[in-house]
């Protein structure tokens, strides 16, 4: 007889590497494991891994620490690798959508099919209409089997390959109802990338990754003031105070960026409207170690004027384990927004 159980999720950023063990109890999800480790300057650069021993060694410290008995896990990639796109084709059964995946692909994807791995997830069907939209994501052979080699060096298993935005979009949506015909822009602000996926009634209709991340607007302030990376970076979200003669210069960094990630978020509306559908957005969710950005929040709904929120995936999540960072919990919560996404993941054992 088969039963479930969540994955663990393993987000396995440019900056860090994050942790998230999830147990699913009826209606309840309880939070088992929590944990972020930082991987060296340099470790992965625009998504590929340099210093594959850094990883690992990140990676087992996690595993270490937390004793983990489950073994299996559920990463994301995102990138230049990776390519998320709605396909939209004539009305077909499953089978025949699988006999003509090759030449429906091929039709919307840059890549040579000899180069990736194809997924695809049928998002809606219209008999009448003679319509069919599938959700079709493609990653490079080469850096698929980079990841999936490395995570396995570190005693784990992968049952879930997964992409950055649609974990987010897991992750949110397993807290919040959809409305009918809601559509919703769920921005990812990592270190390197901004993942950003904008859902109509809970259903991803476009997703964009964008190379532009905090750690650049962290190291202008640690150049321009002469600081530390980790100074620069509480000096970025707030949690330290800049002398008088560093206000002015942390100021305009922040200015720059809240008005770059904005710029970004909408050109990406502007795409989405002008290629999917021209609809009003009802509201922004950000995520990611960069929303915690000091007046991000605040900036992009003064400009958009559009509702905007950052999520806390562990809202009304119960709390569970000796091995919980209430710190950690509490000051970083957005940027486990991956992770999370990826522990609600569930693979189908023999009992």
């Amino acid at each position: 007889m088969a039963k479930s159980r969540n994955l663990i999720g393993l987000d396995i950023g440019s900056s860090s590497v994050k942790l998230v063990g999830l147990k699913s109890k009826k209606d309840r999800l309880i939070l088992q494991h929590l944990d972020m480790a930082q991987l060296a300057p340099e470790t992965i650069v625009e998504g590929a891994i340099i210093d594959r021993a850094d990883l690992i060694n990140t990676i087992q410290l996690l595993v270490s620490l937390h004793h983990l008995k489950k073994k299996k896990v559920a990463i994301s990639i995102s990138g230049t690798s990776v390519i998320v796109k709605k396909l939209t084709t004539v009305y077909m059964t499953d089978k025949e959508f699988e006999e003509n995946l090759e030449w429906e692909v091929e039709r919307i994807l840059p890549f040579d099919l000899s180069e990736v791995n194809v997924d695809y997830q049928i998002i809606h069907r219209d008999e009448e209409k003679n319509q069919l939209e599938a959700l079709v994501a493609a990653v490079k052979k080469e850096t698929m089997e980079e990841y999936l080699n490395v995570v396995s060096e570190t005693g784990l298993v992968v049952r879930v390959l997964d992409v950055d935005a649609l974990a987010v979009g897991n992750a949110f949506f397993c807290r919040h109802e959809s409305k009918d015909s809601e559509t919703v822009v769920l921005a990812n602000l990592g270190a390197s990338m901004i993942n950003l996926s904008i859902t109509k009634s809970g259903i991803p209709k476009f997703m964009r990754d964008v190379a532009l991340g905090g750690e650049q607007f962290t190291k202008e302030i640690q150049k321009r003031i002469g600081v530390t990376f980790k100074e620069a970076e509480q000096l970025k979200i707030g949690e330290k105070k800049p002398d008088e003669s560093q206000e002015l210069m942390i100021q305009d960094v922040l200015k720059i960026a809240r008005e770059s990630i904005t710029s970004e978020i909408i050109k990406s509306i502007n795409l989405y409207r002008s290629t999917i559908e021209d609809a009003p957005i009802n509201r922004i969710v950000i995520s990611g170690g960069t929303s915690l950005m000091e007046g991000l929040d605040r900036h992009l709904h003064d400009t958009l004027n559009i509702p905007v929120s950052v999520l806390n995936p562990f809202e009304n999540v119960e709390i569970h384990g000796k091995s919980i960072d209430n710190d950690l919990l509490n000051d970083s919560a957005p940027m486990f927004a991956v992770a999370f996404g990826l522990a609600l993941r569930q693979d189908k054992e023999d009992k």
